[in-house]
C-alpha cells in the first residue's frame, strides 16, 4: 500500500477502521480518493483555479503547493487554521456567500464532508457552487451516507450537542445522509447525467494500492467522491 498523496507506505486506524489515515500527510480514504481524481483529471497542476471548503491539511500544503496562487481555501472559520499560517484559509459563509461570488470562476470545487454541517438546505448549496464552475470545471464532494435509511437532519440551534451526537453521529451535525434519498438531493442541484464515473478512469488495483475499498464507487458511502462535470 502506498499513499498516492506523500508516497507513504505507513497507515493508522481512525474513528474505528483500519489503514484509514496516512500516517506521513494525515489524508483520509476520501482524501486519498479526492487526489487521485483530481490526478485524473489533470487538475493537481499550477492555474489551476480551485475553490477547496474546509481544506484538508494535505492540500492545505501539498495541493496548494502543486497548484500554486490560483488554489483558495475557505472556511466559516478560518481561526482553526491559524496553526497552518503558511497557507491562508479565508472566510467563506457556504449558506450566505456564494450567491453573491463571480459566476465561472473556478476550474475546480471540491469539500469533503462538509455538508452535513450547514445550517441551510444543502440542494441550494451545490447548486450555488456549480454556478461558479467554468464550463468544463468540476465539482467534487463527498458526505457521510448511512445505509439502509432515509436522510434526517435538524436545524434547531437548540439542540444540544449531546443529542446532535446521538441523532447525527457528531456534535456538530446538523443532518444524517441516507442512501435511500441523497441521490435526489444531489439531483435537486445539477443533473444526474453529468456525474462523472470514475470507476472507469480508477482500477480497483489503483484503489487498494492506495489503502481504499476496491467497491467504493459501488455504493453510496462516506468515502465516496462524486464527481459533477459542468
Amino acid at each position: 500500500m502506498r499513499c498516492p498523496v506523500c508516497n507513504s507506505e505507513k497507515f493508522d486506524a481512525y474513528g474505528g477502521r483500519p489503514q484509514a489515515r496516512c500516517m506521513s500527510c494525515g489524508a483520509l480514504e476520501r482524501g486519498r480518493l479526492s487526489w487521485m481524481i483530481l490526478q485524473k483529471l489533470d487538475h493537481l497542476r499550477p492555474g489551476v483555479r480551485m475553490l477547496n471548503m474546509a481544506p484538508e491539511p494535505f492540500m492545505l500544503f501539498l495541493g496548494a503547493k502543486a497548484i500554486g496562487d490560483s488554489y483558495m481555501a475557505t472556511d466559516y472559520d478560518p481561526e482553526l487554521f491559524s496553526k497552518w499560517d503558511k497557507q491562508p484559509v479565508a472566510k467563506l459563509d457556504m449558506c450566505s456567500d456564494l450567491a453573491g461570488m463571480t459566476p465561472e470562476s473556478f476550474d475546480v470545487v471540491m469539500h469533503n464532508h462538509v455538508l452535513e454541517h450547514l445550517p441551510c438546505d444543502v440542494s441550494t448549496v451545490l447548486a450555488n457552487l456549480n454556478r461558479l464552475l467554468a464550463p468544463g470545471g468540476v465539482h467534487l464532494f463527498s458526505a457521510p451516507i448511512q445505509p439502509n435509511r432515509g436522510t434526517e437532519e435538524d436545524l434547531d440551534p437548540g439542540l444540544t450537542p449531546e443529542e446532535r451526537t446521538q441523532r447525527f453521529g457528531q456534535e456538530d451535525h446538523l443532518r444524517m445522509f441516507g442512501d435511500r434519498d441523497f441521490m435526489n438531493i444531489v439531483e435537486r442541484a445539477m443533473p444526474l447525467d453529468k456525474l462523472v464515473d470514475m470507476s472507469e478512469l480508477i482500477t480497483r488495483e489503483e484503489l487498494e494500492t492506495a489503502a481504499l475499498a476496491a467497491d467504493v464507487f459501488d455504493s453510496l458511502n462516506g468515502n465516496r467522491v462524486f464527481v459533477w462535470r459542468k
